[in-house]
C-alpha cells in the first residue's frame, strides 16, 4: 500500500515508537504523502493497524485521539490508572 521506501521506513519508525513508548503522533499530511492519497479512508487506516499488530506481535487495543491535523496513537497496554501511576491509595 505504501509504495516508496522511505515512506515504509518512516511508518515503522512511528509504529517502533508506538511499540516501544506506548504512544506516538502521527500528523495527517504525513498519511497523505505516504499513502499518496488525497483522502483518507478506512483502508489507510486498516493498513495502519495490521502494520502495528505485526510490529507488536499481535493485536493489541489501539486509542486514537484526533486533533488538528494529527493523531495521536496510544496503545491500551501502556495505560494505567491515575491512582497506580502516583501511588494514591484508594479510600
Amino acid at each position: 500500500m505504501i509504495e516508496i521506501k522511505r515512506h515504509q521506513d518512516l511508518l515503522g519508525s512511528r509504529l517502533d515508537e508506538l511499540v516501544y513508548r506506548g504512544h506516538t503522533t502521527i500528523q495527517r499530511y504525513e498519511l497523505y504523502a505516504w499513502y499518496g492519497r488525497q483522502r483518507l479512508t478506512q483502508g489507510v487506516f486498516k493498513h495502519l493497524l495490521e502494520t502495528y499488530y505485526e510490529a507488536a506481535g499481535g493485536k493489541r487495543r489501539v486509542s486514537v485521539l484526533v486533533e488538528e491535523g494529527s493523531y495521536l496513537l496510544v496503545d491500551a497496554a501502556w495505560l494505567q490508572p491515575a491512582n497506580k501511576a502516583f501511588d494514591i491509595e484508594e479510600e
